[in-house]
């Protein structure tokens, strides 16, 4: 858990938690890894209160009770993400490779990722995703859908997936 949850995540992960969805289900609503918040469910169970207990709480009161205090080495993580800026703006230049960049990346920084986390984390950084406008055909209804507005968008898989279904059955609503 790398990131500390501000006390009004922590209790949308208390809201959908009482309302039956799964800690997959929830980090994808809320954009968050699956782990973190199993890491909050355990915290939540070993806190002797109840979900409904939690939810009436006050910020300062959660805040007291989940306090995050992580293990984990943010100025290598910063450091790889101000790395990703510079070869992104390269990108565009002739003979650019993942690799070359990559082997400059790990000359350069003591502790670096692999290669396979150092193209993970550009493609998560750097992750497009194309508007289609094709016609999507219903027995019933021709609908042209404009995805277009999805493009650039730095969100993760699973949430660009539910928008595209939230934007599909908002218009089919309207064309009904």
């Amino acid at each position: 858990m790398a990131n500390k949850l501000d006390p009004m995540d922590i209790k949308q992960i208390l809201v959908l938690l009482k309302d039956g969805f799964s800690n997959r289900g929830i980090g994808a609503i809320l954009g968050i890894s699956r782990n973190t918040v199993n890491t909050y469910v355990k915290q939540f169970n070993s806190s002797g209160y109840s979900i409904g207990e939690l939810l009436n709480f006050d910020e300062s009161r959660l805040n007291e009770l989940f306090t995050s205090k992580t293990t984990i080495d943010v100025s290598r993580h910063d450091d790889l993400m101000l790395y990703l800026e510079h070869i992104n703006a390269a990108r565009s230049h002739p003979g650019f490779t993942f690799q070359y960049h990559y082997n400059d990346y790990a000359a350069n920084v003591i502790n670096p990722y692999s290669y396979t986390q150092f193209m993970e984390h550009f493609h998560r950084k750097y992750m497009r995703v194309k508007g289609s406008k094709h016609i999507v055909k219903l027995s019933w209804v021709n609908i042209l859908i404009s995805l277009s507005i999805i493009v650039r968008l730095r969100l993760q898989r699973a949430i660009c997936n539910c928008l595209q279904i939230l934007c599909l059955s908002w218009m089919i609503k309207i064309i009904l």
